[in-house]
């Protein structure tokens, strides 16, 4: 199920670079809330946080200054997604009012504790595509692959066979975590956009984002930001889709668009 989320911000506050730790922290607490309260309470947390993905912040009036991001108005949006058919809008509301419709982005350094706060005002239900066995998508936040025990660790556009290897079997993994059985699949294919690709310069087609920031442990994650087409069966990209594509969904990573949604929007 997929969700649009409008939130009320301080018109002129400013919301910095580097909040998707802060942001996936603060949702985290949203996300137990609902397994707490649903059928999935006996489910292992990771395996139920690998089906959670949410987009980057959407800022319509926004100017860019050197510390971050100017709110000019009194809303951004962001959308969710969780895969789990019977979780729906009733009981995200009672989630988010266990806190009294309040989320925080909360960023602390050795000098001071600054406050964002996000208040929902809105939840929608977002209707899905027509799922098919080639689909091209869109980014609406980084897709992270990474390799176990090799360096470079983050996986990126140019070594495309390990890219491949690494987010089939990531799907496959999460198909078998939601259905408890394993799909064979013959035909698995990634392409990145080479339009998009060649019209930019390489740093463009990655985000480095810092997590922690501003604390002695900081650590730095980072995605890819270009469309791609996927070859698939359907049921593996209805996975990615609503799960979230790649590593560490349920901190703001991996969620997709088709291009189709977001020529309609």
């Amino acid at each position: 199920m997929r969700f649009k989320l409008i939130f009320n911000v301080k018109k002129g506050v400013i919301i910095p670079f580097n909040y998707h730790y802060e942001l996936g922290s603060a949702l985290y607490k949203v996300f137990m809330y609902i397994k707490k309260n649903s059928k999935y309470l006996g489910m292992d947390n990771t395996q139920f946080l690998n089906h959670i993905t949410f987009s980057r912040l959407e800022i319509p009036q926004r100017e860019i200054r050197k510390d971050g991001i100017l709110s000019l108005g009194c809303n951004v949006f962001l959308k969710l997604s969780l895969n789990f058919p019977d979780i729906g809008t009733d009981l995200l509301w009672k989630a988010f009012l266990k806190f009294n419709n309040t989320i925080q982005i909360v960023k602390k350094t050795d000098e001071e504790i600054k406050k964002i706060e996000l208040i929902l005002k809105d939840i929608s239900f977002c209707n899905s595509p027509e799922f098919k066995e080639n689909m091209k998508f869109k980014m609406l936040s980084p897709l992270v692959i990474t390799k176990k025990d090799e360096k470079p660790k983050y996986v990126s556009i140019k070594n495309k066979d390990k890219l491949k290897e690494l987010l089939k079997d990531n799907l496959l993994k999460k198909f078998e975590e939601l259905y408890g059985k394993k799909i064979e699949i013959n035909n698995f294919d990634i392409e990145f956009d080479e339009n998009y690709c060649k019209s930019r310069d390489e740093k463009d087609l990655y985000s480095l984002i810092t997590m922690k920031e501003g604390t002695k442990e900081p650590f730095w994650v980072l995605g890819i930001l270009a469309p791609f087409e996927l070859k698939a069966p359907t049921e593996i990209i209805k996975v990615g889709y609503f799960s979230g594509f790649g590593e560490k969904t349920s901190m703001g990573f991996g969620m997709v668009e088709t291009v189709k949604e977001n020529n309609e929007e």
